[in-house]
């Protein structure tokens, strides 16, 4: 079976679940990250929850699973974990690749398993082209030959914001930084170069809307959060995604001073909001579905897939410019 790990009241119970009278929280982490990278969120969640944290192939939990290049593929494993242990009803949190799995898996289960989503860090292929900032292709690139002190630096500025009073992590809470950084660095080094260019390949290449319409036609729970100083994901981006999928049952939430990874900073406040939105879509067991119109352009499904598939040769080339450099000439001067 896929491995997960079950926390209740803070204990951690690896591929073992005994069912309780709790809602279960399923927590998906993201981009090149697993479960040791929720930095303690998951434990503080369980006092109030059964939640069960699951990863993404070639990582953590999953380390032993073969990594995945669709994002549908990654889904299917996931449901067909939820529905081994024969979950009745579930809420999924999960950020950045994370939620583009999340989506998707609505589509494989039914609507009285999926309870609710909470999606942090959100961005799709499909909507729009500016998904990644410059910022985000620039520390791509010096990351393919940076040592370990400069990719640490690197992630940090592109991922990490401030506290949610304005405070530098560094400066506040350096033991959690010094975490955040030791779990980053694990996860890197455990996917590996190969499992690295599957998630991205995936996120990149994820352009179907189906999961978002499912969310939207059948209006499922939704709570969306938005980091405000997102350097990675463009926060316009964000926004039209949320626009694509917002109903009556949805909101969203721009956080403050936060950055793509919310965990190391706006940790209490992620708390206070999954928990929140959970005891109160407890309180339904049968939704009041009201369909909506679904949103489909054949032009704008084509125009998206030709984006994605420049976006993909774009960065093949330029992984292969930097891998098969050659040598540099005498004489030539240093770059800086």
């Amino acid at each position: 079976m896929y491995n997960f790990l079950h926390l209740r009241n803070g204990q951690a119970n690896l591929n073992r679940f005994t069912p309780s009278d709790r809602e279960i929280v399923v927590m998906i982490r993201g981009l090149s990250r697993s479960y040791r990278s929720w930095l303690g969120l998951d434990q503080a969640l369980s006092h109030d929850f059964d939640v069960i944290c699951v990863d993404l192939p070639g990582v953590g939990l999953s380390k032993d699973e073969t990594p995945l290049y669709r994002v549908q593929d990654m889904a299917f494993k996931l449901v067909e974990l939820i529905r081994a242990l024969r979950l009745p009803r579930i809420y999924i949190v999960a950020p950045s690749l994370g939620a583009m799995v999340a989506l998707e898996m609505t589509r494989l289960l039914s609507l009285e398993v999926v309870r609710g989503l909470v999606l942090m860090s959100p961005s799709h292929s499909g909507i729009g082209w500016r998904r990644l900032t410059r910022q985000t292709v620039d520390v791509f690139r010096k990351s393919l030959k940076a040592d370990q002190p400069t990719l640490v630096k690197l992630t940090r500025e592109l991922l990490v914001g401030t506290l949610a009073d304005g405070r530098s992590l560094e400066q506040a809470d350096p033991d959690r930084l010094r975490a955040w950084e030791t779990a980053m660095l694990a996860d890197v080094a455990e996917l590996g170069p190969k499992g690295r260019y599957a998630q991205m390949t995936a996120a990149l290449a994820y352009t179907s809307r189906l999961g978002m319409n499912q969310v939207r036609q059948f209006q499922i729970p939704l709570k969306f959060l938005i980091p405000a100083e997102d350097r990675m994901i463009p926060v316009a981006h964000a926004r039209a995604v949320y626009e694509y999928l917002k109903h009556p049952q949805s909101a969203v939430i721009e956080l403050q001073n936060a950055g793509h990874d919310l965990i190391p900073t706006h940790a209490h406040q992620l708390r206070d909001i999954i928990t929140q939105f959970v005891k109160e879509q407890s309180t339904y067991r049968v939704y009041p579905v009201q369909l909506l119109p679904v949103k489909v352009s054949t032009r704008r499904q084509l125009q998206n897939r030709v984006y994605t598939s420049l976006g993909l040769f774009s960065l093949a080339l330029l992984l292969f410019s930097w891998l098969f450099k050659g040598p540099k000439q005498p004489g030539s001067p240093k770059l800086k």
